[in-house]
């Protein structure tokens, strides 16, 4: 038996799609991410947790950062790519997809 209702599809096309496009997207940059990190970036953020990083952004009201900020950030990146890599998974997640994975 087929859904028809129109709130379902509704439901389906606005944010069951719209959200698999996402994680998918998300999978991605938090790869390309974790790859640069690996690749030596990770080494520059190894002194005091309390340095600040200096991008000079302040003024335009962009948040102060700090090693250990971006240091946590990257735990949690590493750990979203972990509950990515779990078997099935991206099967889940890449099946509603409609679009093109981003830069591909």
């Amino acid at each position: 038996m087929a859904i028809t209702d129109p709130r379902a599809i509704s439901f389906v096309n606005v944010h069951t799609r719209t959200m698999a496009e996402l994680l998918r997207n998300l999978k991605a940059v938090a790869t390309d991410m974790d790859l640069v990190w690996n690749n030596g970036v990770s080494d520059l953020f190894v002194g005091p947790p309390g340095a600040v990083v200096d991008d000079g952004r302040a003024a335009e009201g962009v948040s102060i950062l700090t090693a250990g900020d971006v240091v946590n950030l990257q735990a949690q990146v590493q750990a979203i790519l972990t509950s990515f890599r779990a078997v099935g998974v991206m099967d889940v997640i890449t099946k509603p997809t409609v679009r093109p994975l981003r830069g591909s």
